[in-house]
């Protein structure tokens, strides 16, 4: 029965990658086409290496003070929704300034 259904799967799968195919590469070829507006560039200022670089260490940052906070509380007894999520949100909020500081001085 197992191999059956897996089998099934598998034979869908690669069917409908080949329906896919044709939609894909038509999406690829014509990027910069007016009828994909939102391909387009409408904000220049983002390619700024400031922003670029930010963005990469807000990631890392956000998560690792997110995940701090919450093994902070869980430490202090506080095992409910409430203070586990504000903890996470008040370190991804934390990673903000620091993430913007860390990045100006890498940037000199």
């Amino acid at each position: 029965m197992y191999n059956f259904w897996r089998t099934g799967l598998m034979h869908y799968i690669l069917t409908q990658r080949n329906y896919l195919t044709p939609h894909l590469t038509q999406i690829k070829a014509h990027p910069h086409s007016s009828c994909y507006p939102s391909l387009q560039h409408h904000h220049p200022e983002r390619t700024d290496p400031m922003f670029r670089l930010a963005s990469m260490l807000y990631a890392i940052f956000a998560t690792s003070l997110a995940g701090i906070g919450v093994i902070a509380v869980l430490t202090m007894g506080y095992d409910t929704l409430i203070p586990i999520v504000g903890a996470a949100a008040v370190g991804a909020v934390i990673a903000v300034p620091v993430t913007l500081l860390v990045a100006k001085r890498i940037l000199g």
